[in-house]
């Protein structure tokens, strides 16, 4: 019996714990967070609603996200444009939905990121390796 095999999250957070770093890859920087922080967080869930927010992303995130390539990148956007989502698989799954076809073929470079594999699997697309 083989063992099973571990993500790359799994693999990098043992190093960070082996080698005593700072683990950024999985959203825990085992650092104390900011008091500032922690108050608009307070603020925003006594204040604010702390529900789902809407699927394309708070309209006010939204603009300011498009105020920001505007201002960074002189790329004219409009909120409607610009769609945010809660992590980069999330982002990968719908760039990939919205691109591909079942019976597509998507090349995928090794290393790569876990998550590639079972989208392009689960969106009915035939994938290709570099190995």
């Amino acid at each position: 019996m083989t063992a099973p095999q571990t993500t790359i999250f799994e693999h990098m957070s043992g190093l960070a714990r082996e080698l005593g770093a700072i683990n950024l890859g999985q959203g825990f920087p085992e650092l104390p967070e900011p008091p500032e922080l922690i108050a608009a967080a307070q603020a925003a869930l006594g204040g604010k609603s702390n529900q789902y927010p809407p699927m394309r992303g708070l309209p006010e995130l939204r603009s300011a996200v498009a105020a920001f390539y505007l201002r960074t990148q002189g790329l004219t956007l409009s909120a409607e444009q610009v769609i945010v989502t809660s992590g980069g698989t999330e982002a990968l799954a719908a760039s990939l939905f919205a691109l591909v076809a079942p019976g597509d073929e998507v090349m995928l470079v090794q290393p790569l990121y876990d998550a590639y594999l079972p989208l392009v699997q689960w969106a009915g697309v035939w994938p290709r390796s570099s190995a």
